[in-house]
């Protein structure tokens, strides 16, 4: 998968998706691809509110992606308060958007 410049990805998302960091999980296990979301959500600071989390998106015999352990990680962060906004970036590939409190 090609690099993608965080001004690119930003462009593409367009100004309700501005993010101020990005994350990409591609090569991870799941454990390591949460333990770095964990990672990064502890060392946001208040600059680092909005964050683009991506990895390669599911292709014909690609197996298991990151979306479901991600996506449910994320969501159970959601649900305890540490996330404000959550969204999955269809339209980027396969990713989530994330705003923090």
């Amino acid at each position: 998968m090609p690099y993608i410049d965080i001004r690119e990805l930003m462009q593409i998302a367009g100004p309700e998706r501005e993010a101020d960091l990005e994350l990409d999980l591609a090569g991870l296990p799941p454990e390591a691809a949460l333990a770095r979301i964990d990672e990064a959500l502890r060392r946001a600071s208040a600059d680092q509110r909005r964050i683009i989390v991506r990895f390669p998106p599911a292709t014909e015999g690609s197996g298991e992606t990151l979306f479901q352990p991600v996506g449910r990680h994320l969501l159970a962060l959601r649900r305890a308060g540490r996330i404000r906004r959550l969204e999955q970036l269809q339209d980027l590939g396969a990713g989530f958007y994330v705003e923090l409190p």
